[in-house]
């Protein structure tokens, strides 16, 4: 019978066995002293770099070409290309030759860094865009992302498919149909209303490593460029959600601070400008509220930037007003509150393209308002919001129907209206019960736990019970220990 085995590979420095997840052709220990020995090899002089022939070679991504003409006009030999790049002389001298390619993004990000490419040569968007930080996300300006200083390298464009699928191979440049992913990031936002994000996390992210993320690298300089790298921050911000919904949220700010950096490599302010409203929206659930504010005031200036688009003018605001009811700035963020309201009732002078963004609408605001006017004790107007929202969430939208329900349940319950509360609490069980949303299940449980002292009361009693039965039908939350604060 046939071996189908994987035939067992050698590191070609000292000839230990490589392991499965290694796409190179050196153990981690050789590839460190050839990194050690680089820091003595020649560096390629800046004249280099202005050759028209070597431009043009970059540009094509040919990088056979690319070593042969460095080691040229350099006077290198390829033994000091190989010290510089980390990649063995063997396969540099089947690069040259035409019999090897280099198309593996780890190597690719390898051989560009340790020739120390200008980045202004790399077939890349040339945007100085900083992403912002989040709490508990890595400083901006640190090796993975692109800092105001420079602009984003190959590895900036790279990160969500590296970060997706750390064993990207050679077939990982294919071209990737837009209207395809159109038609699933419509699927998935239509199934995320009915079922919640938790459930939906693990096919969209596989979607993205599978389908989207390999074709990345094959638009960078065409003229797909901007619609793929829009398509892929928008389901990469999507992903972002589900993961939150899944109690995730080291990777939800992952995926969002991804989403922000193709959003930027897109060439669209609108389209940063969403990504900053959603990881406004993520700072303030994670009760850093200065994020929060600085996020959406990051988010306004990009919106603003472009052809008027009132609904995401409207959400940013929301988000701003938000973050001020949480601090306490009471006549700011209801004049704020204002602005949103005026900006989405304007929403017929929209001018500029919307597909990518978020839906943000009458209900969407309602909630926001809500969520504020209780957050400052406005009792009666956050009643009169969150009835308004319930009222504008049909049976196909099951979790914000949820927790629009759970919202009014909060304020009634604040108001010493208990039995009401304790009604709509048992209503948003219904719901929860087919839904995978930890967003509900937190909202649930922090209503269960102020009216556990009120347990006399008959509904309460009824609430708390059904509570139990639902939670316990539900996987173990261990969602506490990713929360960065």
């Amino acid at each position: 019978m046939a071996d189908h085995r994987t035939p067992e590979r050698a590191c070609e420095g000292c000839g230990c066995a490589l392991s499965r997840y290694n796409g190179g052709n050196c153990c981690s220990t050789c590839r460190r002293s050839l990194r050690d020995l680089r820091r003595n090899s020649p560096a390629v002089s800046s004249e280099v770099w202005t050759d028209a022939e070597l431009r043009e070679a970059l540009a094509s991504w040919d990088f056979g070409v690319v070593a042969r003409l460095l080691r040229q006009r350099a006077g290198l030999r390829q033994e000091d290309l190989a010290h510089m790049t980390g990649l063995s002389q063997g396969f540099l001298s089947q690069l040259e030759s035409g019999d090897r390619q280099l198309t593996n993004v780890n190597r690719i990000i390898e051989f560009l860094d340790g020739l120390e490419t200008p980045a202004e040569l790399l077939p890349l968007p040339s945007r100085r865009t900083q992403a912002p930080a989040l709490p508990g996300d890595e400083p901006v300006g640190s090796a993975r992302g692109g800092t105001a200083d420079r602009p984003p390298t190959v590895n900036d464009v790279a990160q969500v498919a590296l970060w997706a699928s750390p064993a990207m191979t050679e077939s990982s440049t294919t071209v990737v149909d837009i209207g395809a992913i159109r038609a699933m990031a419509t699927a998935f936002q239509v199934a995320d209303r009915q079922v919640g994000g938790g459930r939906l996390y693990g096919p969209v992210s596989r979607y993205l490593r599978d389908e989207v993320a390999p074709g990345l690298l094959a638009a960078v300089g065409g003229s797909t460029q901007p619609q793929l790298f829009a398509a892929a921050a928008s389901l990469t911000e999507a992903a972002g959600w589900m993961a939150h919904e899944a109690g995730d949220d080291t990777r939800a700010r992952k995926h969002l601070a991804h989403a922000f950096r193709l959003a930027s490599s897109a060439g669209s302010p609108a389209l940063v400008g969403n990504v900053c409203a959603s990881m406004s929206h993520l700072a303030g659930q994670l009760d850093e509220h200065d994020h929060a504010l600085r996020l959406a005031d990051l988010g306004l200036d990009n919106a603003r930037q472009g052809p008027n688009i009132a609904p995401l003018v409207a959400r940013l605001l929301a988000m701003r007003a938000a973050a001020l009811a949480r601090q306490g700035a009471k006549q700011e963020c209801l004049s704020t509150l204002r602005s949103a309201e005026r900006s989405l009732a304007d929403s017929n002078s929209t001018t500029g393209e919307t597909e990518w963004l978020s839906p943000f609408d009458e209900g969407s605001l309602a909630s926001e308002a809500a969520a504020c006017l209780a957050a400052l004790g406005e009792l009666a107007a956050a009643e009169d919001a969150a009835r308004r929202a319930l009222g504008l969430r049909g049976k196909d939208r099951a979790r914000s129907r949820a927790l629009a329900q759970l919202t009014l349940a909060g304020v009634l319950a604040d108001a010493g209206r208990l039995d009401e509360a304790a009604v709509l609490g048992l209503a948003a069980c219904g719901l929860a019960a087919s839904l995978a949303s930890d967003q509900v299940c937190r909202r649930l449980d922090k209503l269960g736990h102020r009216l556990q002292p009120h347990q006399n009361v008959p509904d309460v009693t009824a609430f708390l019970s059904e509570l139990t039965s639902v939670r316990g039908k539900q996987a173990p939350d261990d969602s506490s220990t990713l929360w960065p604060t």
